[in-house]
Order: structure tokens, then sequence, then C-alpha cells
């Protein structure tokens, strides 16, 4: 996770940082062509737990950071996972055109749902040896992402307590 300080916004500390989100990958499919395609779930709302460490707060043995429907279902936040490349792993840098070729080994379409507390995207693994990887039986999917974080305690709507919010979620890759 990389870390960026922003100024106090009214004595909230607020952070842009890179993140991935698991889930798992099923119903895939092959096209004509051999390519593998799959209609996955790929992100979700809810709580996540990091150490303190990996979000820039060493004094904290662990965080509690709040991803809120309101966020991850943003018209910008679904728009950001259109049209985005497919890795095996993460990449150690956000994917660009300048990386793709190393890097992509498919791609995400562009009808972006909600399906419940998860976003769902279809997607076209293009690459042979990725599409091994699957039928060998990896099944994770990792969404790799960027957004700010919103320091404060507070209460979800289920009452679950958090550390800080997650906003501004913007996706740069799919592992």
């Amino acid at each position: 996770m990389a870390v960026k300080m922003h100024a106090a916004d009214q004595h909230i500390q607020r952070m842009s940082m890179t993140f991935t989100d698991r889930a798992t990958i099923s119903g895939t499919h092959r096209t004509a062509d051999k390519y593998l395609a799959a209609d996955a779930r790929i992100a979700r709302t809810s709580i996540q737990v990091y150490s303190g460490r990996e979000v820039g707060k060493p004094e904290m043995p662990t965080v509690r950071i709040y991803r809120a429907p309101s966020e991850v279902f943003a018209a910008a936040a679904m728009a950001s996972v259109a049209h985005k490349p497919i890795t095996l792993d993460h990449p150690a840098d956000s994917v660009d055109a300048s990386r793709w070729k190393g890097t992509a080994v498919g791609w995400t379409g562009d009808t972006i749902q909600k399906d419940g507390d998860f976003l769902r995207v279809p997607m076209m693994v293009a690459d042979a040896d990725a599409i091994a990887s699957i039928d060998s039986g990896a099944r994770q999917l990792s969404a790799g992402y960027t957004c700010d974080l919103v320091w404060g305690a507070g209460t979800t709507p289920e009452g679950e307590t958090y550390d800080a919010r997650q906003v501004g979620i913007r996706v740069n890759h799919i592992a």
C-alpha cells in the first residue's frame, strides 16, 4: 500500500492510499476463441481490518476501515472499473500504457453492476498461461485501487464501529 498525506480537513486527517480487495472468481466459461470469460464479483462494501502499519498508523495494532455502499457504488467508482487490465499478480506499480503489455493478461468489460454488497464486472482473460493458472486452481481475484482514507471514529448503519472511511475509490487493475 502506498500512503500519501493530504492536508487536514476539518481536523480529520486524509490519506491517499493504494489498497487491494479480494474475491473469488467463479462462473467462468470459454469463448469460441478459447479465451476465458467470467462475470465476477470483484469488490464489496464492508469493514476491512488492517494492521496499523499497513495504513500509516503504526501506533494502532489494528485499524477498521469502512467501505460504504455510497462509495463503492458511486458512479465514478463504478466507472473506474470498466476497461481495466487484468494481471496475474499485483504489479509493484500501477498499470498504465507504459507497463500494460508486460503486465496485463486480459481486461474488464464496461457493464459494471451492483450485486448485493458487491461490484460485478465482466472480464476476459486472453493469455494462455494465465488461463492455465486459473484452470489449475487460481481462483482469487483482487482489485488494486486507490482511495482516500478519512480518519475519524464512526458506526456503520449495521452498528459496527470503524476508525476510518474509504472515499474516492478508483480501480487500477484486477489481479
